[in-house]
């Protein structure tokens, strides 16, 4: 069983908000679970706002304004927050073979915050124990987004975002 969250955001200052909240959800839950991995898919269409969110997140846990960047290309960013934030865009990762390659699996295990866009893709090859995050684009402003928890650790997350 699962847990689910949703949220609603307006304008950026929403995001801006929630992603504060959840930063400190997530070191309250990282801190409980003592757990040295949080994987996090994050999906929605082109431009709901998933870079936008993982640059709100990692400012919240020590980012420099300007340090994050989309990974589309690069696939693979890494922010010198805390925890560490690796951040990855599947968008142009064809196949489970090039997942494989790059070496994904064996990242999910490292001590770090796992900020992966267009995760769905390759939803079977993620650790049981993630978080999804779905948003959905209202209007140009407006976001409703969805968090699923599977396992304990994304569990606690959510519920230290709902108190």
């Amino acid at each position: 069983m699962s847990r689910e969250l949703v949220v609603h955001w307006i304008g950026c200052d929403g995001c801006a908000r929630f992603a504060k909240d959840f930063a400190v959800a997530v070191l309250a839950a990282y801190r409980i679970q003592q757990s040295p991995s949080i994987v996090i898919r994050l999906d929605g269409t082109l431009g709901a706002g998933k870079t936008f969110f993982t640059q709100q997140l990692a400012k919240a846990l020590g980012a420099a304004d300007g340090e994050v960047t989309s990974p589309t290309f690069v696939i693979i960013q890494t922010y010198n927050t805390t925890p560490t934030i690796n951040h990855l865009d599947l968008y142009r990762v064809n196949d489970e073979d090039e997942f494989l390659e790059l070496g994904i699996e064996e990242m999910f295990e490292q001590p770090a915050i796992m900020l992966v866009e267009w995760g769905s893709k390759f939803v079977s090859l993620f650790p049981q124990d993630h978080l999804a995050i779905e948003i959905d684009v209202v209007s140009e402003n407006d976001r409703v987004v969805t968090l699923t928890g599977h396992g304990p650790l994304s569990e606690a997350i959510l519920q230290q975002l709902q108190g």
